[in-house]
Order: C-alpha cells, then structure tokens, then sequence
C-alpha cells in the first residue's frame, strides 16, 4: 500500500457511529458481511459464544482483537469499522490474512450496558461502568511461572485467546484499548520511528491530542518519544521489584496479551492503541510547574488513600449485607485489601527514589487532577454494589447511595471547575485506530517485500 492507498482506506471508513453496539447487534453486523469466514472460537464464562472473522489468503497474518478490558468498547467498534472497510477492499487479501476478533469478553460488555447507549456522559460512565478485578482481568491473565512468582490462567477467555496466538501466530498483534482521562497513546513492540512518524502526523490532524506529557501510570523508561511508549511485560516489572527490593506480595496479575504474544512471537510486531474517552490539552503542557516530580507523584498517592478512607467505612457498615455475586464486590473486595499496602509501598519508595526535578504542569495534571477524577469510577463501583444489596434496608440503601452520588458530584464539580474536560468523539477514536493498524501492516508489508 502507498501512502495516498491508506488516505483512501481511511476516506472510505464508516464515520456515522453514534453510540456503541451491543455484543448482539456487534456480532450481526460482521455476520452480515459474508465475505468472512465466521468462526466459533469458544464460550465465555457465561456459555456466551465468542467468535472470530477471518479472510484473505496473504501471506502476512493480522490479529486484531476488542474489548481487552470490559469497560473499553471502542475496539469493538473499531473492529466493525475494519470489516466494512476490508469487506469493500478485497485486494487486501492478496497480501494479508485477517483474524478479526470482535469481542473477547461478551459478558464484561453486557456488565457496561448502562453507560453504552446515548451520547456519552462521565456521570453516566462513573455510575455505570464495570472493570473487572485484577484476578479476572482477561487481558493481564496470561499464565507465568519464574522462580519468585507463579500466576496460573484461570480466565476462559484468556485461554481462548492464548490458544489463537499460538495456533494463529500472526506477525501483527493488534489489541484496541481506550483509557479514561488521557491523550492518544500507544504502546509498541519496538521503537518504529518510521511508522511512529506517520502516526504522529495523523494524530497531529485530529482534536483529540497525543498524550506528549508523561502520563502518571508511565514509568521511566519506557518511553521511546512523546506519545510511544514500550510494552513493559510483567515479566520484567517483576525482575525489576525484585532487584529493587520492592514488596510483590500482592501482585495479582499475570502476563497481558501483548507481553505473551512477543513472548511467542519475538520477531513479530504488537501494537496498543489507547485513546481516551476525555481529555484536556493541559495534558500536553510541557512548561516547569512549581511542584517536584517526587511531591506531585507522592499527592496521588494521598488521593487514592483519601479515596480508600472514604469508601472504607462504608464498606464496613455493609459488608455483610453486600450482593457477593455482583460483579463489583470482588474489584470493591481487593480494594479494601489490597490498595493501602501497595499505596504505601509505593509511597515508601518515592520518598526514597523519587526525582527533585520539577515536574511540568502536564505530570502535575496527570498525577493530581487525573488521579482525583478518576477516583469517581471507584465510587462509582461502589454505589453499583450498594444498589443491587438488597439486604440492606431501604432508607439506609439510599442514604449511602446519595451520599456517593453526592461525593462524586463534588469531585466532578471541583476537577470540572479548574479545567476543560471534553468528551472524545467516537468516529475520531475510531479513525485514529484504524489508521494505526492500517500503516502498521504497510509497515510489515514493505518490510517483508524488501526481505
């Protein structure tokens, strides 16, 4: 493909999506498009079937997978966008094998229904949304086993997905994430300056923003620039704690999908595409800010511990009485366990390491504003597991959730006040993964010819 070929692909993508779909209304539309070879890869946890659409005979094989984590639909729709545009572009065939999977957890999906239909609403997102516990998170459940750490696959839809990568073995790896309150950004197997530049450039043209300030979830050195960012697999962050003496105790994760396919794979090329849900351009202030890196960084672990303060109580006035087949009690249960010793780990090792270089006002945002609003999905978890207790008698029910409704209004009103916060459209998000993905296999497509 030239460079005027993907203009011309992306020209032609579908950019008349209003909402996302339903697993069901997901899985008709590629259904409808027969020029896929629908293929029936397994049952979710809840005996959902899961598919995956393949076509074309090429000789370089393309993975592409939605849905990562259950509260990140917009690969989804992603996928769909890609299946029109490969249903009407049938010489793609001649250089590519596509396996396209729609959906790897169907039933995270369904969990989300209450924030996917209408035009999208942070409230609605914050009240509604559902990401799975660490211990079920399907995308970060690969199985390791080294001398000091043993995480052994417990999710359905993992093995389903490791038995693709290992039969498939496909030379891109494509898995389609969305994040929160951030600016575009990916993570890649290698530091690919060419195809880097290509993205930038498209990127450049869109509203929402390449996240060229450090992020506070990014750690030092995994960037390759601004924007790109290694994949940093557990594997490594574990041999990392251990010489660093940091605690792993309750670590509760195993490999993610990208980190297991290289794993596999070395030779092979694995992109992450992450954009936001909602963003703000102070994210890419790069101007000195008045505070360290070590203090900005050490006032987001107060938030969270101000967070873990707030929801404890409560938690321990109903505990009892909470649904424990809801969905939410077992994230709202680690919490409870688990996040006050990390914070305070990583709280331990920041006073000790930590940078007395300013930090710019985009890691100041990153690690206080981001981190503050971001606090309102964990409320937000919260009130979905008070709601369904029905135990719990009813004035005391809607006392506590009015109360979490109105703490989150505050944090809504006091973030919302000192910045400016816009929603991401959702035919951009779109547009910007699909290009990715399209001059990632030019990239590998010229590549392979001047082999």
């Amino acid at each position: 493909m030239e460079e005027e070929e993907i203009s011309r692909l992306i020209d032609f993508l579908p950019q008349n999506y209003t909402e996302y779909f339903d697993y069901q209304e997901l899985i008709s539309r590629m259904d409808e498009r027969s020029i896929f070879e629908k293929i029936h890869i397994g049952n979710s946890s809840q005996k959902t079937e899961i598919y995956a659409y393949k076509m074309g005979e090429g000789p370089i094989k393309v993975l592409i997978y939605g849905l990562p984590h259950s509260d990140e639909p917009i690969g989804t729709i992603t996928i769909d966008a890609l299946g029109e545009l490969i249903s009407a572009n049938k010489k793609l065939e001649n250089d590519f094998t596509f396996l396209l999977i729609p959906c790897i957890d169907p039933d995270g999906l369904y969990q989300n229904r209450g924030w996917l239909k209408g035009s999208f609403n942070r409230k609605k997102f914050f009240l509604n949304r559902y990401h799975r516990s660490d211990v079920e998170d399907i995308d970060w459940s690969f199985p390791i086993n080294t001398k000091n750490y043993s995480f052994t696959t417990t999710m359905i839809e993992t093995n389903i997905l490791r038995e693709i990568i290992d039969s498939y073995k496909p030379e891109l790896f494509v898995t389609l994430h969305s994040i929160q309150f951030s600016g575009i950004h990916f993570y890649s197997s290698n530091n690919y300056v060419t195809l880097f530049d290509k993205i930038e450039s498209f990127v450049d043209k869109s509203p929402i923003p390449l996240q060229k300030g450090t992020p506070f979830f990014i750690e030092e050195g995994w960037t390759y620039r601004p924007g790109f960012y290694r994949i940093y697999t557990t594997k490594e962050m574990l041999s990392d704690y251990i010489r660093e003496g940091i605690d792993i105790s309750t670590l509760r994760r195993g490999e993610f999908s990208a980190g297991y396919y290289l794993e596999h794979n070395p030779k092979g090329i694995a992109l992450v595409p992450e954009v936001p849900l909602y963003y703000d351009l102070e994210l890419n202030n790069l101007e000195k800010g008045e505070k360290t890196k070590k203090e900005t960084f050490l006032e987001s672990n107060k938030i969270m511990l101000e967070t873990l303060d707030y929801i404890e109580p409560l938690w321990n006035k109903f505990k009892d009485k909470l649904n424990n087949k809801n969905p939410q009690f077992l994230r709202i249960t680690e919490i409870i366990k688990n996040w006050r010793k990390e914070i305070k780990e990583e709280m331990r090792i920041t006073r000790k390491e930590g940078s007395d270089e300013l930090a710019t006002k985009s890691e100041i945002y990153s690690n206080e504003k981001v981190v503050k609003y971001n606090s309102c999905n964990t409320l937000g978890a919260l009130h979905q597991l008070l709601k369904d207790s029905k135990t719990i008698s009813k004035n005391e029910r809607n006392a506590a959730l009015l109360q979490i409704e109105n703490k989150i209004e505050t944090i809504s009103h006091d973030v919302e006040s000192e910045t400016n916060i816009q929603n991401s459209n959702i035919n951009e998000m779109i547009k910007i993964q699909a290009f990715s993905v399209l001059v990632a296999m030019n990239f590998l497509l010229k590549r392979k010819k001047i082999s």
